[in-house]
């Protein structure tokens, strides 16, 4: 997928996720992101001293597909990787723009 396609499909799933009732949240530290409330098919575990976290998938299905769970690394808010960080929690349904702040260069 290139970045025009990636581009594209985050207006698309901001929409979709719009749609279903999940109003838009910006996400600047993991105090931030340690109040989103779960999506429909995932849940969010935030430790916000440690700074790093889980998402957890909530049925069974996809649970089994993608083990379950996903690791977000202290790295999560850094300037080279939360583009990937948003990616990972708009494709699980959670309607967040990471926008980090400067405490997050690297």
């Amino acid at each position: 997928m290139n970045s025009h396609d990636r581009r594209k499909w985050i207006r698309r799933r901001r929409r979709q996720l719009v749609a279903a009732g999940y109003p838009h949240v910006e996400v600047r530290n993991w105090e931030d992101l340690s109040k989103l409330k779960p999506s429909a098919t995932h849940r969010l575990e935030i430790d916000v001293e440690g700074c790093n976290g889980w998402i957890h998938a909530l049925d069974k299905a996809a649970w089994n597909a993608l083990h379950g769970m996903e690791y977000l690394s202290t790295h999560a808010f850094y300037r080279s990787t939360w583009r990937e960080t948003e990616r990972k929690l708009l494709a699980r349904g959670f309607n967040a723009t990471i926008n980090p702040g400067p405490e997050f260069d690297e």
